[in-house]
């Protein structure tokens, strides 16, 4: 009887312990998935004031933004650039069709009209329809299809798969392109992300891209690492530092930069300011100096 009641608490005990663990476990895991929550709505929001080019680049509902500033600099003085991003959601379809038109240029001689208009007149923009598919858990995925206008028109499509994966402070960001142009072929690109929430409001980004052209020699590797900071729901600041390597391994034209960029909200949700210096070392001029400094005003509309 003894040896009965023993093997009954030796078994109670063990249930007990079991439980024990699993509820442990269950509290970790709920922890742990608090945590990547807030992660992940932190990287959103400083990407939206920020005005990340990703958020353009997975727009899956209406989004509108322009983009206008002056850049100067030492070896090509003034330039003017120009740039329009429109995605537009069309009724009724639960925001999984979307029209959108892209365009960028930019003046040599902004304090002429002509010049401007012969800029625009130059440009390549791009025009077309975005399929953007159901969420799957941490996947997203985009198809596009369209045509890039101006003097040599062509059609092209265009695949987009990315995979957020969280990893105790840090969130990382796994991006896979595939383009196709009908005159200038397939270009692909691999990015991999990885962003670091710190304290005081504050993100550390590390941001490795490789992109393959067919109508290119090689391949063009970059890394850029950048330091975020809030401050408020007013004003921001953002420095970089930068390195692209075309046409590896034959490269000849590789560019190193460091920037720094306030952004301000000018009293409307959709309304910024970026202004700072920044100075770039370019291969083929020598690694000489080149600094410049960026005055850009951004509007912005579309869902935070």
């Amino acid at each position: 009887m003894s040896g009965l009641t023993l093997s009954f608490r030796v078994t109670l005990s063990v249930a007990s312990e079991n439980a024990a663990v699993a509820s442990l476990l269950g509290r970790l895991d709920r922890t742990q998935r608090t945590l990547a929550a807030r992660l992940i709505d932190t990287v959103e929001r400083f990407d939206q004031f920020f005005g990340d080019e990703r958020l353009n680049e997975e727009a899956d509902q209406t989004r509108f933004s322009v983009q206008l500033g002056l850049l100067v600099d030492e070896k090509e003085g003034a330039r003017l650039e120009q740039r329009f991003r429109l995605h537009l959601e069309l009724p009724n379809l639960q925001r999984h069709l979307l029209l959108f038109l892209e365009d960028a240029f930019e003046s040599e001689n902004p304090s002429r009209p002509s010049a401007l208009v012969a800029a625009a007149g130059d440009s390549r923009p791009l025009a077309g329809l975005r399929l953007a598919f159901t969420r799957l858990g941490r996947f997203r995925a985009q198809a596009d299809a369209g045509a890039r206008l101006g003097s040599e028109s062509q059609a092209f499509l265009r695949g987009r798969l990315s995979l957020l994966k969280t990893r105790e402070v840090w969130e990382c960001r796994l991006t896979q392109t595939v383009t196709w142009f009908t005159r200038d072929g397939w270009v692909v690109a691999s990015e991999a992300r990885w962003t670091q929430s710190l304290a005081g409001d504050r993100l550390l980004r590390s941001t490795t891209r490789l992109e393959w052209r067919e109508d290119s020699d090689g391949v063009a590797p970059s890394q850029s690492v950048e330091f975020f900071q809030a401050v408020g729901r007013q004003r921001g600041h953002r420095f970089a530092v930068r390195g692209r390597w075309p046409e590896t391994s034959h490269c000849h034209s590789a560019l190193y930069s460091a920037d720094y960029t306030l952004r301000l909200r000018l009293g409307r949700d959709w309304l910024y300011l970026d202004m700072g210096p920044g100075v770039e070392f370019a291969q083929d001029r020598d690694y000489r100096a080149n600094p410049f400094a960026l005055v850009r005003l951004e509007c912005l509309f579309g869902k935070e």
